[in-house]
């Protein structure tokens, strides 16, 4: 696994931020993602916490080998307390977002209060930026993001940020990363949106590093090699003639029974 043993934290209504170190303990027990971002929510926010309210808190999560070469780690867990349930939510999202996450240095990010007027949050390894987001409030996610790489001109950014649903608090409002990646269960977008915390920019100089390299590379290859081979991995899985693998998988049904349109060949 790659960690760094740490998160941070990030106060809205105080406009403040900080550095924690992770028990080591907890680390042990939850590794990282889902794991670890449930075992703050549990601790930090009471089980009657209105979701919408001030007090409920973002996780955002990298999974544990995010960073690495494994195959398929690059998704982030958001976990957060349920809009649309009133209950624990967690959600998640590939592209980019994770890696720049874990290259800024911790293991999540834990956002907390509620800012006072919209606000975008600029986060550079150990250092954060309040933005003031006024001027991007009422946009979708695609003008957002454009936006925001327009005004902070950074190589390694990635974004993650919310769209009018979001803004409105619509309680099963997505969050949005890389443009087109969404971390959509639940309504973490309406949460975002009652924080009025419209994006979240982040990126990073922080390389992750594995305990054992070679072996860890032996691993790698060796799982490549197996989802190659496996008749629902590598080339087999990808879709013949443009093809759904869901759609072999079923029979050439979706998922109503209806048949799916098939490409000559």
């Amino acid at each position: 696994m790659s960690r760094f043993g740490r998160l941070l934290r990030i106060d809205l209504s105080s406009r403040s931020f900080h550095r924690e170190e992770i028990p080591a303990d907890i680390l042990q027990a939850f590794v990282g993602g889902k794991g670890l971002g449930t075992a703050y929510l549990l601790a930090e926010v009471g089980a009657r916490t209105d979701a919408l309210a001030p007090d409920n808190k973002l996780y955002f999560c990298p999974g544990a080998l995010v960073g690495t070469l494994a195959p398929a780690a690059c998704r982030y867990e958001l976990v957060t307390v349920s809009p649309l349930t009133g209950l624990y939510l967690d959600c998640n999202s590939g592209g980019h977002f994770a890696t720049a996450v874990k290259a800024s240095g911790h293991d999540m990010l834990a956002i907390e209060g509620c800012a006072d007027q919209p606000t975008a949050l600029y986060v550079h390894d150990g250092q954060v930026t309040f933005l003031d987001a006024r001027e991007w409030w009422g946009r979708g996610v695609y003008e957002t993001e454009s936006a925001l790489h327009q005004r902070l001109k950074d190589p390694g950014l990635r974004v993650a940020s919310i769209g009018v649903a979001g803004e409105n608090r619509v309680r099963l409002a997505c969050v949005a990363n890389d443009y087109s990646r969404q971390a959509a269960r639940g309504g973490p977008g309406a949460v975002m949106g009652a924080k009025k915390l419209k994006a979240l920019a982040v990126s990073g100089t922080h390389a992750a590093t594995v305990a054992r390299p070679e072996a860890f590379l032996r691993a790698v290859q060796a799982a490549r090699g197996h989802h190659l081979l496996e008749p629902l991995g590598g080339r087999q899985a990808r879709s013949r003639h443009a093809r759904l693998v869901g759609a072999d998988v079923c029979g050439g049904r979706g998922p109503a029974g209806q048949l799916l349109p098939q490409w000559p060949g």
